[in-house]
């Protein structure tokens, strides 16, 4: 029985998602996890989440960390980490996102008895890298933790090739396990959905779900749309952003005072956000950066097509013109011109539709895929 630690400071968002997946799906009879959390930067999920994983069996170890990384509380968690490594006789580790993984290995590195850490950065560090402001630090950093027992987990394509050309790994320190979902859909009747939702038979339900964080693109989205011929968008559609973070209140301060304010709907943070991919016609995700994008495989489940742009993991989900159409950050207007013809076109539509049955188990079962991860620790 393989003891691991999986440790995690960003417990939000597709991050939270990721590592909860993981935990509640690995095989316990060989391997033996230990969850080490923060709660500093929670959303509400992770707190039904984490009932979830006590019930499996798991322990769960609360710890604060926070996203600055010369915190003091950070230094604390060094030694507090090697204590409990040591409790819990620790073999392997498991680190999600910069935080942790700066953290856990310093901690590993003063503990001296991990046979095998795995990294999975989840885009923030290297997103960090490539900025020109401070990217020599994180890239000194993260060269210097590179060990002979650290391998690094990427969730798609893109995070490969910036883990090869931003810190010179090679091939065997790398390995692709995409995320994963599971393949239960809700059962509900869809016009019930979209009535009880506040939607018409009319409307033409366009999804936006993302935190509203710099990296998910609203701003540049809404600007764009600001900027364009009014009316730039079809009177049917409905854009619904479902999400909270600290962009929101300026998204909806723009949104208010255009003439798109009753086109738009700010839905907050859903709980059950299988209602709104069963209510709507198509999904968008406009990131300026995206290591995965949950949201988009989630989208095909319920055989909505994406319109997304052309970054980070988003094409090993989207293909254009197959399941979905893909644009450059800088080229919204095309997105938002073919949210138009979309909205009149049912032929259009229904084959985006046909196109997407088979993707999902070829790339993204959750089974599958948190074995190949279980299959590493051991």
């Amino acid at each position: 029985m393989t003891r691991v630690a999986i440790l995690l400071e960003a417990t939000l968002g597709g991050t939270r998602k990721h590592v909860i997946d993981l935990l509640l799906h690995l095989p316990l009879d060989i391997v033996s996890p230990v969850f080490i959390y923060s709660k500093e930067r929670a959303d509400r999920s992770f707190f039904t989440d984490i009932v979830k994983v006590q019930d499996r069996g798991i322990p769960c170890i609360e710890l604060p960390m926070s996203n600055n990384i010369v915190k003091p509380e950070n230094l604390l968690c060094i030694f507090r980490l090697t204590s409990i490594f040591r409790e819990c006789k620790i073999e392997v580790l498991h680190l999600h996102g910069a935080i942790a993984g700066t953290i856990g290995r310093i901690s590993a590195l003063l503990y001296g008895r991990i046979r095998k850490i795995y990294y999975s950065p989840h885009g923030g560090v290297l997103h960090k890298l490539k900025k020109a402001s401070g990217g020599t630090i994180f890239r000194t950093i993260e060269k210097i933790l590179i060990r002979k027992n650290v391998e690094f987990i990427a969730v798609s394509s893109d995070e490969v090739n910036s883990l090869k050309n931003e810190l010179g790994l090679t091939g065997e320190k790398i390995h692709l396990i995409h995320n994963g979902i599971s393949f239960d859909r809700i059962a509900a009747d869809r016009k019930e959905v979209r009535n009880r939702l506040g939607f018409s038979d009319y409307d033409y339900i366009t999804l936006y779900p993302a935190l509203f964080l710099e990296a998910k693109g609203h701003l540049n989205f809404f600007t764009t749309l600001l900027n364009m011929p009014t009316p730039a968008i079809d009177p049917r559609v409905k854009i619904v952003l479902a999400g909270d973070g600290p962009l929101k209140e300026k998204v909806m301060n723009l949104v208010a005072a255009s003439e798109y304010a009753n086109s738009v709907k700010f839905a907050g943070f859903v709980e059950k956000i299988e209602e709104y991919f069963l209510a709507c016609d198509i999904v968008l995700l406009p990131s300026n950066q995206e290591a995965f994008g949950y949201v988009l495989v989630e989208a095909l489940l319920y055989n909505r097509p994406v319109l997304a742009t052309n970054v980070g993991g988003i094409p090993d989900i989207i293909k254009d013109g197959l399941n979905g159409f893909l644009y450059p950050v800088d080229q919204l207007n095309r997105m938002i011109n073919d949210i138009n013809r979309l909205a009149g076109s049912a032929n259009d539509m229904e084959q985006l539709v046909v196109n997407i049955e088979g993707l999902l188990q070829e790339k993204f079962d959750i089974r599958k895929n948190t074995q190949a991860i279980a299959s590493l620790y051991i």
